[in-house]
């Protein structure tokens, strides 16, 4: 569960998600909509929001309607018998990378402002233990800098109060705020307390460190091979 909202610096249009992500709008007159929030979370929905539901349960509809909801994403595509939603609706079915590039799309693209480093180890804790030391260093060296880590998440000196682990939105909404913070950096923490499957889809780390590295029996190539897998990085 994930939203994009607060630090979002583009508004888009429905007619440029269906067309950019492949979707099939219904009704195709309502391309001019413009979203201004993105969450798959039917309790997070706000105005102005698309809401993701890929596999919607009965009354979810209404309830992001009464929620001001814009539009919604629904799985596979409308038939002529369907009864129309009061909202316009993008048919499709958007994989995890997909989500995560719709999601860093509408919050434009915040890690192409920051310095993405990111530390993975054996031990959660003991790596996440380390990104706050990395942080600290970058900090030392003159660095505004941010965090993401089940054991401390925060913009520059201002606590994240994130659910962990978190998502591909959530992780998007996040650098969006870090970089309206001011920050130039964020150190992220590659265990699965902090971050779900497929959480930095769309996200390219320029550092990537290991706490393992240069022990016994540790495949430093092939950690790295995993964790991209994993969570859907580019480095």
């Amino acid at each position: 569960m994930g939203l994009v909202n607060e630090a979002m610096s583009k508004h888009v249009t429905l007619s440029y998600l269906a067309g950019h992500y492949g979707f099939t709008l219904d009704p195709p007159s309502a391309g001019g909509v413009t979203v201004t929030a993105l969450t798959d979370d039917v309790d997070q929905v706000r105005p102005g929001s698309l809401l993701i539901l890929p596999h919607a349960q009965a009354g979810d509809v209404e309830t992001a309607m009464t929620r001001g909801a814009y539009a919604v994403v629904l799985d596979g595509r409308r038939d002529d018998d369907h009864q129309p939603f009061g909202v316009p609706v993008l048919y499709g079915n958007p994989t995890v990378d997909e989500m995560g590039a719709m999601s860093a799309d509408l919050a434009g693209s915040p890690s192409d402002y920051l310095a993405v480093f990111a530390v993975a180890g054996s031990d959660a804790d003991e790596t996440q233990a380390t990104v706050v030391r990395v942080a600290g260093f970058l900090h030392m060296l003159g660095n505004p800098v941010a965090v993401i880590s089940a054991a401390e998440s925060r913009s520059l000196e201002r606590h994240l109060p994130l659910r962990h682990p978190i998502h591909a939105l959530d992780v998007q909404n996040t650098l969006a705020i870090c970089v309206e913070d001011g920050a130039s950096a964020v150190v992220i923490s590659l265990d699965d307390k902090t971050l779900a499957e497929g959480a930095l889809c769309s996200l390219s780390v320029d550092v990537l460190g290991c706490v393992d590295a240069g022990r016994q029996g540790v495949d430093t190539d092939r950690l790295s091979a995993r964790l991209r897998d994993r969570y859907g990085f580019t480095l």
